[in-house]
């Protein structure tokens, strides 16, 4: 394996091949997109049982509703999740497999 320092004069630098250098790709950015539906789904839209003990005529066609949302966001959300995971490596870990 080539080292990742060079000698340049009196000491060592630092080498970066040009592979491992990551840099901004133009387009939509999958990382926040995925932590804005999850976040919004399990903070903003799952307390939807909020809705149900509200008392009010609709309250059971407002909480399924929302819940429904939620649960579309999560599975997007996982979803880019898993893209983004074999975007970065085809290996998955135990801690992928479980969600953490």
């Amino acid at each position: 394996m080539k080292s990742s320092y060079f000698t340049h004069g009196d000491g060592s630098v630092p080498e970066v091949s040009s592979h491992r250098v990551s840099t901004p790709r133009p387009g939509w950015n999958w990382v926040v997109i995925h932590g804005l539906l999850l976040s919004g789904a399990f903070f903003v839209l799952t307390p939807g049982v909020f809705a149900i003990r509200s008392g009010l005529a609709k309250s059971f066609s407002i909480h399924w509703m929302i819940q429904a949302s939620a649960s579309v966001a999560i599975v997007l959300g996982c979803m880019i999740g898993i893209k983004i995971s074999f975007a970065v490596s085809h290996v998955i870990t135990p801690k992928e497999c479980s969600g953490g």
